[in-house]
């Protein structure tokens, strides 16, 4: 995707298309095979239903993590993405909007306070997008909406850069505004169209 000058990365037809990419080496670790039917038993019965093939190490890490916690409310997987995490979802957008509105009517002494408030609103919305791609123990913050979407989708991809987060926002945001509040499944969809090599399943 093209970034423009100044401001939030403007985006063009061009970025909705897939990215090309240098082709590069990937070590496959041959010991760290498909989780066993013992495993994805044990994440059931813990109330995670595997939408993606898992790794025996990731299927040890997730099983851990949900003994951990064993009260959680019912499995997303089963009851599609929560209400509650669409609201989150687009409660961050909305953020940003409001930011840039204030900025681009500021008077020059509020400016440099209303562009780290937009700052600070684009980083913490690029953070909820990373960390549903986190091991949950890595997560910046281990909400439910967070883990609901990393459950359903997340756990497929290897963890995005803060740019890379942002491209995929800015060309959704352009494209359909309401996108987080109704299809955030769009967010992966993207991911996967243009940055291939974070899709674990490629690898």
């Amino acid at each position: 995707m093209r970034r423009g000058a100044g401001g939030r990365n403007a985006v063009t037809e061009e970025s909705l298309t897939p990215v090309e990419f240098q082709p590069s080496l990937r070590i496959i670790d041959w010991a760290d095979g498909p989780a066993t039917e013992a495993q994805l038993s044990n994440l059931r019965r813990l109330g995670y239903q595997p939408l993606h093939p898992l790794t025996t190490g990731r299927a040890a890490h997730l099983i851990c993590y949900f003994e951990e916690r064993p009260q959680r409310e019912e499995s997303s997987a089963e009851n599609g993405v929560r209400e509650i995490t669409k609201r989150q979802a687009h409660s961050l957008q909305h953020a940003v909007e409001e930011a840039e509105r204030a900025l681009q009517g500021a008077t020059k002494e509020a400016t440099v306070k209303l562009q780290h408030i937009l700052a600070v609103a684009m980083e913490r919305r690029q953070g909820f997008w990373i960390d549903t791609c986190r091991e949950p123990p890595q997560m910046r913050d281990c909400s439910l909406q967070v883990l609901d979407l990393f459950m359903r989708y997340g756990c497929r991809f290897l963890v995005p850069s803060g740019e890379q987060v942002q491209e995929i926002l800015n060309a959704l945001d352009l494209l359909m505004p309401l996108w987080d509040r109704f299809q955030p499944e769009l967010f992966y969809q993207t991911m996967e169209l243009n940055f291939p090599e974070l899709d674990r399943l490629a690898l």
